[in-house]
């Protein structure tokens, strides 16, 4: 459990370290700040005309898709968006844009949310941006007699590789919430 659980948060971690690295490439036109629906939508409307996409992801950690459902006004939900938001916090498809979470990580030795909660990636077509790999097999190498360290610890060793990329389309942009 202790292995899986440390494997998850590295592979979490890299997944926050490829988004913040794309958003340091994002064009400026592609780049967006407000707090309305029509803010977003502009976006959204620029990116898939720019790129020729026919639909579009956004993608950002729970807390900044929620505050994406909270600039829409609730009676303009379907009952699906409804039921979605009541289970997962985050209505799932808004206008025919497919919303994708990334998983939040928290701060090496803190209790700091690494993520922020204020961005929203906006990507052309049905991506999934970020590719992972898994190269040969896994090995596991256990200690399991004391008399092996000189100070009868015991050890679990545990090695993979893996390769992890992130392909974004052509045209993309960023959308920070304003505070």
């Amino acid at each position: 459990d202790i292995i899986y659980k440390s494997f998850n948060k590295y592979v979490k971690e890299r997944i926050y370290m490829q988004f913040q690295n794309v958003m340091d490439v994002v064009p400026k036109e592609f780049s967006a700040n407000g707090n309305s629906e029509e803010a977003v939508r502009n976006l959204c409307d620029l990116i898939q005309t720019a790129g020729g996409y026919s639909s579009l992801t956004i993608a950002g950690t729970n807390g900044a898709l929620r505050k994406l459902a909270n600039v829409i006004p609730n009676n303009y939900f379907a009952d699906s968006q409804r039921e979605a938001k009541a289970k997962t916090g985050n209505i799932g498809e808004w206008e025919g844009k497919r919303l994708m979470v990334i998983p939040q990580v928290i701060k090496e030795g803190t209790f700091e949310l690494a993520l922020d909660n204020d961005i929203l990636f906006i990507m052309g077509g049905d991506v999934k941006p970020i590719k992972f790999e898994f190269i040969g097999d896994t090995r596991t190498q256990e200690v399991r007699d004391g008399r092996i360290n000189n100070d009868m610890t015991m050890e679990l060793q545990v090695q993979t590789c893996l390769g992890m990329g992130m392909m974004m389309p052509s045209v993309f942009g960023v959308f920070r919430f304003a505070n």
